[in-house]
C-alpha cells in the first residue's frame, strides 16, 4: 500500500461520523416503529382481502343453491358452526354474513388479489359500483386499492352500514383525506344526521 492509499483511508476513517449510543438506540426505535406500522398496515390489508375472497366464496355458494334464500341461510349457520369448531376466529353466522356484504358492495377489490387468488375466484360480474359510475368527478377518483391499503376492516364494516352508495362514497373519501380512526368515522355519522344499519346491526 502506497503512502497516498494509506492517507486517503485514514482521512475516510477520520471522516466517518461518530454515532452517540443515544443516537443508535433512537435509530433502532425509529426503524421498530415504522416496521411496526408497515406490519400493521400489510395485516390489515391480508384480513380484508381474506374476507373479501370467503365473502366472494360464499356469495357464488349461495347463488349455486337451490331455494337460494332459504339455502343461503342454511349455508351460513353450517358453515359458521363448521369453522369455528376448526378453532377458526371471527367466522360466526353474524361476521360471514359481512363478508359476503363487502364482496359484493366492493366488487373492485378482486383487482388487489393476488394472480393466484384471481385464478380462483372469478372477477364479480360487476367490477365496479354503481356509485364509481354516477358520482361526481372527485368521489370517482378513490381507487378501490387505496381504500384497502389505508382503511381496516373495522372501517369498512362501518362504511357497510351505509345503504346509499353515494354518501358512502363520501365517507370512503374523506378518510383517506383525513386518516379517520373508526371512532372519527363513527363520531361523523350522527354530523350528517346518518344513521347507518351498522347502528342496527343487520347482521344478526
Amino acid at each position: 500500500m502506497n503512502k497516498k492509499t494509506a492517507t486517503s483511508g485514514s482521512l475516510q476513517r477520520r471522516s466517518a461520523p461518530t454515532v452517540s449510543f443515544a443516537q443508535l438506540v433512537g435509530a433502532v426505535a425509529q426503524t421498530h416503529d415504522r416496521f411496526i406500522i408497515l406490519a400493521g398496515r400489510a395485516i390489515n390489508v391480508s384480513l380484508t382481502l381474506r374476507n373479501w375472497v370467503i365473502g366472494g366464496y360464499i356469495q357464488q355458494s349461495e347463488q349455486r343453491g337451490a331455494g337460494r334464500a332459504e339455502y343461503g341461510e342454511r349455508l351460513l349457520e353450517r358453515l359458521a358452526d363448521t369453522l369455528q369448531g376448526h378453532g377458526m376466529p371471527r367466522m360466526s353466522a353474524r361476521e360471514l354474513r359481512r363478508y359476503r356484504l363487502l364482496f359484493l358492495r366492493y366488487p373492485a377489490m378482486w383487482e388487489s388479489l393476488t394472480p393466484e387468488l384471481r385464478s380462483r375466484l372469478p372477477a364479480p360480474v360487476t367490477m365496479l359500483n354503481s356509485i364509481r359510475e354516477s358520482a361526481t368527478p372527485e368521489l370517482q377518483t378513490v381507487p378501490t386499492n387505496a381504500l384497502v391499503e389505508n382503511l381496516s376492516f373495522t372501517h369498512f364494516v362501518e362504511l357497510l352500514g351505509i345503504p346509499d352508495p353515494l354518501p358512502r362514497a363520501f365517507f370512503e373519501l374523506e378518510c383517506l383525506r383525513g386518516h379517520w380512526s373508526v371512532r372519527e368515522l363513527k363520531r361523523r355519522f350522527p354530523e350528517l344526521g346518518l344513521l347507518t344499519d351498522v347502528a342496527l346491526d343487520p347482521f344478526t
